[in-house]
């Protein structure tokens, strides 16, 4: 079960965003559906900027990050898919380049053996089939391949994470190996009869969707290497209808459409570049590390040592979220810039975004089945609050065992309360 109460993205941050998302955001006015297509579409674009890196704990970093959006079924997660249309015009022309390749090599080959009689004729090779999207039921020979054929990069995006689950427990289709290995660009191969294929540096964004138990099927437990490495916004199902007949005078597709040629605009740009670097300032260096630090010592202390490498990896991300942000502010000066510095605004819009990403990852770390049993001062609390309570009540309580506001509220937030009002809670176990 997912907690009522869950935090949601500031209100104050989409007036601040670069162009380019802020155009996109606008379409939708309800904030759930907002923040989930804001947060896809950091993904879908962290997929389309080839050559951009940056130095994070002394090694080479690209814009690439993994999310999962969580609720039950009808609650509204499809707006994710709109944010395909941000990596669409890159995937259409890749696909059209290799439809016309291949059909030249087809050609090629049918008029050599047209022309010789010899048995055997050597050809060129066999042209790269070439995607943005990469499908989530595919074999782990084909995944690799089509990472290798498109220079080690790729957006697996799948609506329906169960495809991914079931694929990764066959055979042929298990790559969460490779799925954990490009979160940090390490190398991947795989050898098979007549097939030895490797991937240098790849670069891979993951988009997901799925209920709560979609995610345990994936992702069973914290320890779990996936775990850390994602993203996660959840939410609870509304009971309320949906006018399905509404009608703003917008034509979302043909907004989003033409947000993609820009984004393929920008993509090209990049692709003929040699490399464009990314850097924060040293102030906002310093102040990523001591919030982290704090962030940290919190979280260990609401659940333990095994949220540890989600909240060191969340500082990772929240540095290639201000690499996204920064070049999507730049898009059109990219041109010309060999660096970029991540501006002000796009820092806090990375941590804002991130701290509340942190709730997020400790709802569905409580949901876990590993996690059912709680420990230490989170049970400690749990079991000195009655069954009806009022947000006072439990930070007055939980101050008095040393926890500070921001955990106590980050644990009012798990799927241990329901909030049934302003300022009022109900256990739910």
């Amino acid at each position: 079960m997912l907690n009522d109460g869950i935090a949601q993205l500031p209100d104050n941050i989409y007036g601040y965003l670069p162009d380019i998302l802020q155009s996109g955001c606008n379409l939708f006015d309800d904030k759930t559906e907002r923040d989930i297509f804001l947060l896809s579409t950091l993904t879908v674009i962290s997929g389309c900027l080839p050559h951009v890196y940056g130095k994070y704990d002394n090694r080479s970093v690209y814009a690439n990050i993994y999310l999962f959006v969580v609720a039950s079924a009808s609650s509204g997660k499809g707006v994710l898919n709109w944010a395909r249309y941000f990596g669409k015009a890159i995937h259409d022309h890749k696909r059209e380049t290799s439809k016309i390749d291949h059909q030249i090599y087809e050609q090629t080959v049918k008029d050599a053996k047209t022309e010789s009689n010899k048995a055997n004729i050597e050809f060129s090779e066999e042209p790269k089939s070439k995607r943005l999207f990469i499908p989530a039921n595919s074999s782990s020979a084909v995944f690799l391949k089509v990472l290798s054929d498109n220079d080690g990069r790729g957006i697996l995006f799948e609506t329906e994470a169960d495809t991914l689950s079931q694929n990764l427990k066959q055979d042929w289709g298990n790559y969460d190996t490779i799925m954990r290995a490009a979160f940090h660009h390490e190398p991947v191969n795989q050898l098979r009869r007549n097939e030895d294929l490797e991937v240098e540096n790849p670069c891979l964004s993951i988009l997901l969707s799925g209920t709560p138990e979609q995610v345990r099927n994936l992702i069973p437990t914290p320890e779990n290497g996936l775990f850390s490495r994602f993203c996660f916004y959840s939410f609870p199902l509304k009971l309320e209808w949906k006018n399905v007949f509404t009608h703003t005078g917008v034509d979302i597709e043909q907004t989003l459409r033409h947000i993609s040629e820009k984004i393929f605009a920008l993509y090209t740009i990049l692709e003929e570049k040699q490399g464009v670097y990314f850097d924060l300032s040293s102030t906002q260096k310093q102040t990523l590390n001591e919030c982290f630090e704090t962030w940290q010592k919190e979280l260990f202390l609401l659940c333990g040592k095994e949220i540890i490498p989600t909240i060191r990896r969340l500082g990772l991300i929240t540095f290639r979220i201000s690499m996204i942000l920064t070049c999507a502010r730049f898009e059109k000066e990219l041109h010309h810039l060999e660096i970029i510095k991540c501006t002000n605004i796009d820092f806090e819009i990375a941590m804002s975004v991130i701290e509340v990403l942190i709730d997020h990852a400790v709802n569905i770390y409580s949901i876990l089945p590993q996690q059912q049993i709680l420990t230490g001062k989170k049970a400690e609390l749990y079991h000195c609050l009655p069954t009806e309570f009022s947000w006072d009540v439990a930070i007055k309580q939980g101050q008095n065992m040393q926890m500070s506001e921001a955990t106590i509220n980050r644990f009012l937030r798990t799927c241990y309360f329901k909030k049934t009002d302003y300022g009022k809670y109900q256990k739910t176990k």
